[in-house]
């Protein structure tokens, strides 16, 4: 008989713990973090703190992180400009006011805002994979009321293209921040165009952060 090897008795223990682990991981009831969610209710909340929500557990965090960067990389090939946040979790695209609205206008430039926005609709055709925040931003020319009051009704026009084009009972939040949020000096024609936009976050929606729970998001086609 083969004398026993002392070293196979920890190595079968720990497995046997792994795949215990694993087991009751598996067997954990899942908790939906929008169980208790109510869109209204998150409206006052600011820009930052509502982006932040709802929080991603380590189970789903990495299959969601992926998803998003395959996202952001289909968005950057068809010259949307768009970036990750939230540690790769949400999606921003930023679109241009210049391409959305006639200056000084409010309303949805037609046809030329509907080549910017349409190919985003199928995004939006799920109400349970993303929840959408919106702001809309402008340049300091003008006076910060006048900047705040053009913001507010462009904001308007922008969710009801939302209310028009996205599934039902897709939660979106709508934001006017005026000119208190530039990405560039105003001291330039330039600076001023990128400040004029429409910053639009794609955050994991109760459907996809329950895919990714079930190993099953990244398997999507």
């Amino acid at each position: 008989m083969k004398p026993f090897n002392h070293f196979i008795y920890p190595i079968l223990l720990l497995a046997m713990l792994l795949g215990s682990a694993q087991t009751a991981m598996a067997d954990k009831p899942y908790t939906d973090p929008y169980l208790e969610y109510d869109e209204i209710d998150h409206w006052d909340l600011d820009l930052d703190d509502n982006i932040e929500i709802p929080e991603i557990s380590d189970g789903e965090r990495k299959d969601i992180r992926t998803y998003m960067k395959n996202l952001f990389n289909d968005l950057a090939k068809r010259n949307y400009i768009a970036e990750l946040d939230r540690n790769d979790e949400v999606v921003v695209v930023s679109l241009p006011c210049d391409d959305l609205f006639l200056p000084n206008d409010t309303l949805l430039w037609q046809p030329r805002a509907a080549r910017l926005l349409d190919p985003l609709k199928p995004l939006l055709a799920d109400p349970d994979m993303f929840k959408i925040v919106f702001a809309v931003n402008s340049d300091n020319t003008g006076s910060a009321v006048y900047n705040m009051n053009l913001s507010d009704a462009r904001k308007d026009s922008m969710y009801e293209w939302f209310d028009l084009n996205a599934a039902p009972d897709l939660i979106v939040v709508p934001y006017s921040m005026g000119d208190t949020d530039p990405i560039e000096p105003n001291n330039t024609r330039a600076g001023r165009a990128a400040n004029r936009r429409v910053d639009v976050y794609f955050i994991p929606g109760p459907k996809m952060i329950e895919l990714s729970h079930k190993k099953q998001l990244l398997k999507r086609d």
